[in-house]
């Protein structure tokens, strides 16, 4: 039982990682779209 429920933390645990690492991911990709909108914007003023 010992084994089962450590097992069940770990794939908890991996999920929310997994989870945690695509909000990361989301948000820098994000963050890159604004980057290369206001260079454009940079660009377009010139």
């Amino acid at each position: 039982m010992k084994n089962k429920i450590q097992k069940s933390y770990k794939e908890v645990l991996q999920k929310v990682y997994k989870t945690e690492q695509q909000l990361k991911y989301m948000s820098l990709e994000a963050e890159v779209e604004l980057l290369l909108q206001r260079l454009k914007t940079v660009n377009n003023n010139k």
